[in-house]
């Protein structure tokens, strides 16, 4: 199909990696999920967009892939073919064959690429989002890395950070999944040594708090920044004792007005901003943490952050629908 024709009215992909593998009636398994991706395919439909929904594992016979579109106040599915996209939103982490073969598809049909898949490469390999940022960044290397140990002692020597204990986390990893701490004792252990594309990451001790935000204790605050601009902020406290921040692992999340973010974090933010201008439209989120020096760190970055809500909470939908009107504009710049 010819451009011209993808551009009357221009098809969207999103693929994300919480989406069905298999052939169900909604493209999500939780409620939350299906609802507000419903909403998000409604503001899109709006915009003059339709958004199709899948994930990477459900490319089939190389040309078409099985999506979800939401119409007329129901979820229909659909095998997509690739050369009916004008735009891919995509979650495509490098490290997975099938979301190799879906990229190479969408690269032969010159579909165009939203976050640019350079950028979203870098931002999923904690690695390589290191050596970008290795100034704000907690030193980091790959378990594989023979001298781990003596490259940890010689970069993380900062009243912040503690090698004593590590974080171990998946190279690739997202959503907060497969986070351990060990003790620096461990690195030489089997534990360490059969992770395969893990990490090691200097521990930062982030238990200052944050006053501006009367928070204290260890913390984690996110930032979603689209194109140099913050437009949602929150902050996720572990549960006591321990340093994971995630819902999962029994953390917390307190929601801020953006107009409440301390300058230094927004200075930071604006300075990671800067870096990632040279990649085009973008949309991404900043996980940060305060040190007891008062320096900010950044814990990781991530290309494709959430953007579902809790239903029964009336102010969460309306932060996040804020968000989805932001996520629309983006893709229609990104067009």
């Amino acid at each position: 199909m010819s451009s011209s024709t993808k551009d009357k009215c221009p098809n969207i992909l999103l693929i994300c990696t919480i989406a069905a593998r298999s052939n169900q009636l909604m493209p999500f398994h939780s409620d939350d999920e299906n609802a507000a991706y419903a909403h998000l395919s409604s503001l899109c439909t709006e915009a003059g967009m339709n958004l199709y929904i899948s994930h990477f594992d459900n490319l089939c016979a190389g040309s078409f892939v099985l999506s979800w579109i939401y119409k007329a106040g129901s979820w229909q599915t659909k095998e997509l073919p690739i050369s009916e996209v004008s735009l891919s939103y995509a979650d495509l982490p490098q490290n997975f064959p099938n979301a190799n073969a879906l990229r190479d598809k969408l690269i032969e049909n010159e579909v165009k690429i939203f976050n640019d898949l350079e950028l979203s490469d870098c931002l999923t390999d904690k690695v390589a989002t290191y050596k970008m940022f290795p100034e704000l960044i907690p030193p980091t290397f790959d378990t594989t890395n023979p001298d781990i140990l003596s490259s940890l002692r010689k970069t993380a020597a900062h009243r912040d950070l503690n090698i004593e204990k590590l974080f171990l986390k998946p190279r690739f990893g997202e959503r907060g999944k497969g986070i351990d701490v060990i003790d620096i004792a461990a690195l030489n252990s089997e534990h360490v040594s059969n992770k395969h594309e893990y990490v090691v990451q200097a521990l930062l001790e982030s238990d200052a708090g944050v006053p501006e935000l009367n928070i204290q204790g260890r913390h984690d605050l996110r930032m979603l920044v689209c194109n140099g601009e913050v437009i949602q902020l929150f902050v996720r406290i572990p549960a006591p004792d321990s340093y994971i921040s995630n819902y999962a692992s029994g953390g917390k999340i307190l929601h801020f007005d953006v107009n409440r973010l301390p300058r230094k974090f927004h200075d930071v933010a604006m300075k990671i901003d800067e870096t990632l201008r040279q990649y085009g439209p973008r949309l991404y989120s900043v996980d940060a943490g305060v040190g007891r020096s008062g320096k900010i760190w950044l814990y990781e970055l991530n290309t494709m952050p959430g953007i579902v809500w809790e239903s029964e909470n009336a102010p969460d939908q309306s932060r996040y629908k804020r968000v989805h009107k932001a996520v629309v504009e983006m893709l229609k710049t990104a067009l």
